[in-house]
C-alpha cells in the first residue's frame, strides 16, 4: 500500500526522478491508450494519478462534464491542481478553463473510495502495480464498483516481458524502482503483482492493448464482462 506521507515527501521530486531514469517513456505510455477511450466521456474517475500529467493530457483532449481525481497524497493533489490550472498555479495552463472547472479532487485510499456514483471511464496509471497480490483483488473490486456497467477502465502499468534481452533490461529497472519506492514511500511490494490476472478474476476483459517498444509498459482499455453488484 502506498504511504501518503512518503508520497508527500516525494511529490516535488517525482517528475525529476522519473525523467532522469526514463526520459519521456512513462508519459508516452500514460497517453498511449487515450485514442482507445470513448470520444465523449461524461464522467471520469482518476485514481492515483500522482502529479497529474495524465489528467492534464486527458483534459486537453476530452471535455467531460465531471472529473474526480482521487489520491492518498495531499501534496500530489496540490501538484495536480497547479498542473491543470487550479489555485496557486505557477504557470499558464494548457487545459481549457471549462475543462478545469469540471474537476474535483479527493484525498482518499483507493481501497475505501468515498465515491457514490459510477463513471463512464476510470483511469489508473502506474497505480495497481503499487499493491501486493494479496490486496490487489480487493483494490480492483473497490475501484470496479465505480464503473458504469457499460463503462471502461484504462489501466497503465509495468509488466515483465516474457523473454528475450528486453526482459533482463526490464527486470533490472523494475527491481530498482521497487527498491527505491520501498525506501522512499514504504511500498510493501517486492515484485510486480499480476494486474492482468486480477482484472480477469474481477470480470474485466481487454478491449485494446498497447505496449511500449521494449514491451514492459502495458496501456490497456478494459470492459467488464461480468457485472458484480455494487455490494460485491
Amino acid at each position: 500500500m502506498r504511504q501518503p506521507d512518503g508520497y508527500d515527501r516525494l511529490a516535488k521530486w517525482y517528475r525529476w526522478v522519473e525523467r532522469s531514469r526514463f526520459g519521456g517513456r512513462l508519459q508516452r505510455a500514460r497517453q498511449r491508450g487515450l485514442d482507445d477511450l470513448p470520444a465523449s466521456p461524461n464522467a471520469v474517475l482518476f485514481v492515483g494519478d500522482g502529479d497529474g500529467r495524465l489528467l492534464e493530457a486527458f483534459l486537453q483532449r476530452f471535455a467531460p462534464e465531471q472529473v474526480v481525481s482521487v489520491d492518498r497524497s495531499r501534496q500530489m493533489l496540490l501538484l495536480q491542481r497547479r498542473r491543470i490550472g487550479g489555485a496557486g498555479r505557477s504557470r499558464d495552463s494548457n487545459v481549457p478553463k471549462d475543462h478545469r472547472s469540471a474537476v474535483r479532487f479527493v484525498q482518499a485510499d483507493s481501497r475505501q473510495l468515498p465515491i457514490e456514483r459510477r463513471f463512464d471511464v476510470v483511469v489508473t496509471a502506474f497505480h495497481l502495480d503499487c499493491f501486493v497480490d494479496a490486496e490487489l483483488d480487493e483494490v480492483v473490486q473497490q475501484i470496479g464498483r465505480c464503473v458504469q456497467p457499460d463503462g471502461v477502465w484504462y489501466v497503465v502499468d509495468f509488466i515483465e516481458p516474457r523473454g528475450g534481452p528486453a526482459r533482463w533490461w526490464a527486470v533490472m529497472w523494475i527491481n530498482l524502482m521497487i527498491v527505491f519506492f520501498r525506501y522512499a514511500t514504504g511500498l510493501k511490494a517486492r515484485h510486480l503483482p499480476d494486474v492482468s490476472g486480477a482484472m480477469g478474476r474481477a470480470g474485466w476483459q481487454k478491449l485494446s492493448q498497447r505496449r511500449d517498444s521494449l514491451g514492459w509498459i502495458d496501456s490497456s482499455v478494459y470492459r467488464r464482462v461480468i457485472d458484480p453488484s455494487i455490494d460485491g
